[in-house]
């Protein structure tokens, strides 16, 4: 006997048990109770909901979605969700954006639907009125996605579904403004112009009556401001620069004028040495007519430096030393990284490196690319020092300057060369471990280490 012969002969309750007997249905009343609590509120029910959006999660989401889908035509489904996406995007947050962008994306595919039908009638049974109707919710779709993504600041999708609205149908003013203010938002403000004044354009017509857009007018001034603060901006660039460019062929100039050359800074050197290269050169100073020579002193023991910016040609190296390392006595305290004190003017040694095969500018315009782009001068570096070192029989040598030698006196020395126009001087304590370990590592790398005093026979 099959199951509905047999529950013609019971009544509903053992209609019921007999079928879970068979299996059907639910098989423990708490399974029962829990498919039951799975529904939700009976109030919240799909069946009773006015939207999607009112849905929710709720299991039976998708079925009424159907059921609300039948009997629909192409258009009028991408009317409703079209209807929808302009509920969730009234709510601004994140989550509701993206619900409306995917609802306009749907009631986009139904008009495709639409128009491939269209694509199976012949000419005379097109509705030309249906068709500019479906042409014109097209491109409202397409505005109202883009302003989804204006709000979520994706401007360049937000641009790309303007554009394509504005194809579709040029008159669709709110396709217009969200196109020029994403390109504002981007900062293109050319384009942002070009695009203002074509909106201006689809709103008057071409009879040019009627009142300019206001918002329009407003992004229009905003790009006009914006574009004048870049011009400044420019402006000021490229005052900069040839400011620099002056400072760069300043310096040039002084170490030719004096018969000294100009090294490439070494790309291997500590960054605040880089950095001291880069920002320090000679310049002349125009308020006392002479020529003013930025020195640079290394401490190699604790790995610092000091940088002197403007020192005079007549300068004693022990003017300046006694100024940064006064004798410890009178209360004076020592430099905050010399903590035994022994750093003392009377104590320090000064050497100045003096090298034929350095690789030197070879000329001033080398000398400013070098100064625009000094990476790109790496791989020449290196050539040029392959080149000076196969060429030249002289090795490093380091001056032992005595502490009354002037920056005049530096500046005559035999091969010497400033690293990006910086006069450089290594000091130690003489006679401590790191001097001994200094003059050690030289003579056994065969360098040589002369002394150098301010007499006219130094070398």
């Amino acid at each position: 006997m099959s199951m509905f012969e047999a529950a013609k002969e019971l009544d509903a309750d053992d209609w019921y048990d007999a079928a879970i007997a068979q299996g059907m249905g639910f098989k423990t009343p708490e399974e029962r109770q829990a498919y039951i609590a799975s529904l939700g509120d009976p109030l919240q029910h799909p069946f009773w909901a006015d939207s999607y959006e009112e849905m929710g999660d709720h299991p039976l989401k998708d079925a009424f979605r159907c059921l609300r889908e039948e009997d629909k035509t192409n258009v009028e489904l991408a009317g409703m969700y079209k209807d929808e996406g302009n509920e969730w995007i009234k709510k601004s947050d994140v989550k509701s954006l993206r619900e409306a962008m995917g609802c306009y994306t749907h009631a986009l595919s139904f008009l495709d639907k639409a128009d491939e039908e269209d694509a199976n009638m012949t000419v005379c049974e097109v509705d030309e009125q249906a068709l500019e109707t479906r042409r014109r919710l097209r491109s409202q779709l397409l505005s109202n996605r883009a302003l989804a993504s204006l709000t979520l600041r994706n401007y360049g999708t937000c641009r790309r579904d303007c554009e394509e609205a504005i194809r579709i149908w040029n008159g669709n003013a709110k396709a217009h403004y969200r196109r020029c203010k994403s390109l504002v938002m981007v900062r293109k403000f050319d384009q942002a112009r070009t695009a203002c004044n074509e909106a201006l354009d689809a709103a008057l017509g071409s009879g040019g009556g009627g009142e300019p857009p206001k918002d329009i007018l407003a992004l229009l001034a905003t790009c006009d401001k914006e574009q004048a603060k870049l011009q400044v901006l420019e402006e000021n660039k490229a005052r900069a620069i040839a400011e620099q460019e002056a400072k760069w062929q300043q310096a040039w100039d002084i170490c030719a004028s004096v018969g000294v050359k100009i090294a490439f800074v070494n790309r291997l050197a500590q960054p605040e040495q880089l950095k001291q290269h880069g920002s320090c050169m000679p310049f002349f100073d125009q308020e006392e007519g002479v020529a003013k020579w930025p020195l640079l002193f290394l401490y190699p023991q604790h790995n610092q430096l000091d940088v002197v910016q403007a020192a005079d040609a007549s300068d004693m190296l022990a003017e300046h030393l006694a100024s940064m390392f006064p004798e410890l006595e009178d209360g004076v305290q020592p430099v905050c990284w010399d903590a035994t004190g022994e750093y003392q003017v009377s104590r320090l040694c000064v050497y100045l490196q003096v090298d034929a095969s350095l690789a030197c500018v070879e000329s001033c315009e080398e000398w400013l690319a070098a100064c625009r782009e000094p990476e790109a001068f790496t791989h020449l570096v290196g050539k040029k020092k392959q080149g000076a070192a196969s060429s030249s029989s002289d090795s490093i040598c380091f001056l032992d300057c005595h502490l009354g030698c002037t920056i005049k006196s530096l500046l005559k020395a035999r091969h010497l060369a400033l690293p990006g126009g910086l006069l450089t001087l290594i000091v130690f304590v003489r006679g401590n471990k790191a001097h001994e370990r200094f003059v050690r590592d030289n003579e056994a790398a065969g360098n040589q280490i002369v002394a150098f005093d301010p007499s006219p026979s130094s070398p």
